[in-house]
């Protein structure tokens, strides 16, 4: 991978890191509430169904539905790795004989096949 996408990966990166940390002390220091919630704390011991203390925990914490989203979404991922790669490297040999033929400047990349054989990385699948 080109050097120049990967500074520039790890700078993002540092920076989410970095507003994370920073949106995590604001919500500290503006309710004295713990974080994470307590499992108790969502009083649903009544309840019999998961989608009925999924919804119930939803309600009471908005931000439970960003992070079951993002849960999914990290799985999902992790089993396309391999289409991502496949099409990256479809892309990436198309490209080429487009700068072979003339039709693509000679130092030019597909973004597209960067951005694929980046999410194609086990990096970047447990990132």
């Amino acid at each position: 991978m080109n050097r120049r996408w990967i500074i520039t990966a790890i700078i993002v990166l540092c920076g989410l890191g970095l507003v994370s940390l920073w949106a995590g002390n604001l919500a500290a220091a503006a309710d004295a509430d713990p974080f994470p919630r307590t499992l108790e704390s969502y009083d649903d011991g009544n309840l019999e169904s998961i989608g009925a203390i999924l919804k119930n925990r939803v309600t009471q914490e908005p931000f439970n539905l960003v992070a079951t989203l993002i849960f999914f979404l990290a799985i999902i991922h992790s089993f396309l790795t391999a289409k991502f790669m496949t099409l990256s490297h479809k892309w990436e040999h198309e490209h080429q004989k487009k700068i072979e033929n003339g039709e693509a400047p000679r130092d030019s990349v597909h973004h597209g096949a960067e951005l694929f054989h980046f999410l194609g990385e086990v990096e970047a699948v447990f990132g």
